[in-house]
């Protein structure tokens, strides 16, 4: 008798607080962000609070501060672009440093919403899972968001499959808890 895989969830948080919607509208399996393919949500921020998505290892920071990358235990990506960064370097502020370890909720960044405004930049959030084999099934949510505590998308993955991605299925943010196998 063959012995049944597991599956797992991996939640993915807020990293600002504010109102989310799904980041490629229509798209049935992801899309593809700045060459970066997978599933995403855009949160159009309340305040300039920038916290880990994810628990992990802080792989990447843009060289304008406005973007970094975070890999899970489990070798998840999950990206945070926050605006499409100013090339002076204004309105952003790294907290941590490269390489760091960072808990989920930790704060990453410090995005000063006054002076993108200011100069007429972007200061909305794009979070992208990176895709991976074995991703069964996407859980997107919408809604008003909190930074650090509102899921806003899951993951429902095995160990060892490889099935293609289900069509994302979409919820409210506020009710929402990590899905479920």
């Amino acid at each position: 008798m063959e012995q049944e895989e597991r599956k797992k969830t991996i939640s993915v948080v807020a990293p600002m607080s504010g109102q989310c919607a799904p980041l490629f509208e229509g798209e049935q399996n992801g899309g593809k962000l700045f060459g970066i393919t997978g599933d995403g949500v855009r949160i159009e921020p309340g305040c300039g609070a920038v916290v880990a998505p994810v628990t992990g290892d802080l792989l990447y920071f843009a060289p304008t501060n406005h973007a970094f990358c975070v890999r899970t235990s489990e070798g998840f990506l999950v990206h945070v672009i926050v605006g499409d960064g100013d090339p002076d370097r204004r309105g952003f502020t790294r907290v941590v440093r490269p390489n760091e370890h960072v808990t989920v909720g930790e704060k990453v960044i410090a995005a000063d919403l006054g002076v993108l405004k200011a100069r007429g930049r972007s200061a909305a959030a794009a979070v992208l899972l990176e895709a991976k084999s074995g991703i069964e099934r996407i859980e997107i949510f919408e809604g008003e968001v909190r930074a650090g505590e509102s899921v806003v998308l899951s993951a429902v993955y095995g160990e060892s499959a490889a099935e293609p991605k289900r069509p994302a299925k979409r919820n409210s943010a506020g009710q929402a808890a990590a899905a479920q196998p």
